[in-house]
């Protein structure tokens, strides 16, 4: 491989990051992923998320509990494919609005 490949490939690779850096603070801004983060981490907010995290409940408790019924540890869908669309469509979006930008200047 010759330098300047090497050298291109490095710039390419920075020119995608800073524009995901910029798609990323945009959707933070505009809290595009807030309510579907709370839905998916809600359950850690209630009595039960706050002693895991807490350490204050064990393995063993935990263990105890689904085996006595007291807790359903059939998992629950996390919409990561959603998720992952909805960051999709704004970094295809903030490339096509580059596009426009290009057109429209030139």
């Amino acid at each position: 491989m010759a330098r300047t490949d090497l050298f291109h490939g490095h710039i390419g690779g920075i020119d995608t990051l800073a524009q995901a850096l910029l798609v990323a603070a945009a959707m933070v801004q505009r809290g595009t992923l807030d309510r579907l983060r709370e839905e998916r981490y809600a359950g850690w907010a209630g009595e039960l998320g706050t002693s895991i995290l807490s350490g204050g409940v064990s393995l063993e408790e935990l263990e105890r509990r689904v085996a006595a019924g007291e807790i359903d540890p059939r998992p629950v869908s996390g919409r990561q494919e959603l998720l992952e669309n909805l960051v999709n469509q704004q970094i295809w979006a903030a490339e096509r609005r580059a596009q426009a930008d290009k057109t429209a200047g030139g």
